[in-house]
């Protein structure tokens, strides 16, 4: 490898966290070795209120998000190529959910029944949280999705894809 031949570049990313008290921003390089080279944070707290209220709250979590988004934007590192926000409770509602299905014979666990499944179950999670959630004026959706496990006849399995089961 000569002195001007190219490696991979790392990538400019920035990250954002909404918490409940604070709105804190990075940037840093990903590198090929995956760890993060962290080059600029911020941190600015949401002005705390006497009262709750759901509207100012938003308002002040907004007001100070941009300024967060503002210091990054001004900080002379360029323009990150990704962008992550990760949320933190108000924000979220997290729920770990169980998809069952059994039949008297054997069936095939494939990509486009766990699609189906997990769609419908999406969509009893959204029905639960729209009529819980109807008068607050926000729309519900998912962000976020993870099979934690997946259980075949009773074992956990790995690989799921293509497997003959009973019970899912």
């Amino acid at each position: 490898m000569g002195l001007f031949s190219s490696s991979k570049r790392e990538e400019l990313v920035a990250v954002f966290n909404v918490g409940s008290s604070s709105i804190s921003g990075a940037l840093f390089f990903m590198q090929a070795s995956g760890i993060p080279r962290i080059i600029f944070s911020t941190r600015q707290p949401i002005a705390f209120l006497d009262k709750i209220n759901v509207k100012s709250f938003l308002s002040e979590t907004v007001k100070a998000f941009n300024k967060v988004a503002s210091q990054i934007a001004t900080s002379s590192f360029g323009a990150p190529e990704k962008i992550f926000c990760v949320f933190s409770s108000p924000w979220y509602v997290s729920q770990n959910r169980v998809i069952k299905m059994e039949k008297n014979t054997s069936f095939v666990f494939n990509t486009k029944l766990a699609d189906f499944l997990i769609e419908k179950e999406i969509k009893l999670f959204e029905e639960e949280y729209l009529t819980k959630y109807k008068n607050s004026g926000n729309k519900v959706r998912a962000i976020e999705l993870k099979n934690t496990k997946t259980v075949l006849n009773g074992y956990e399995v790995l690989n799921p894809r293509n497997q003959k089961t009973k019970n899912l």
